[in-house]
């Protein structure tokens, strides 16, 4: 592996372990609901020592941390999107099948 491609899985364990933290605290920030059980001292700490977040009483995204932030919530993102889509094909699936039984095919 090269070791960029080292960095990059590293960043992405990173942000995935803390992202829910890194979103609660900047919905904190803007003064939106969020839900404080995501904001732990170990992801804070973790998301500090990789230099996400200031090392402050109240600490702040850095421009590391707003890039990990959108990372992880375009994969949350994503996620949801594909759990939509197999959802949608269970339903159509149950659809047709049903269609096909009332026609007597089944």
């Amino acid at each position: 592996m090269k070791p960029v491609d080292i960095r990059v899985q590293e960043f992405k364990q990173v942000y995935r372990a803390v992202g829910a933290a890194l979103n609660a605290l900047n919905l904190k920030a803007d003064r939106k609901v969020y839900d404080p059980d995501e904001i732990t001292t170990d992801r804070i700490k973790l998301a500090q020592d990789k230099g996400l977040l200031t090392k402050r009483k109240s600490p702040k995204l850095t421009s590391d941390g707003y890039y990990a932030l959108y990372n992880w919530r375009e994969e949350q993102r994503q996620k949801e999107l594909a759990d939509a889509i197999e959802y949608d094909r269970q339903v159509e699936a149950r659809i047709q099948q049903e269609e096909a039984k009332n026609r007597g095919e089944l």
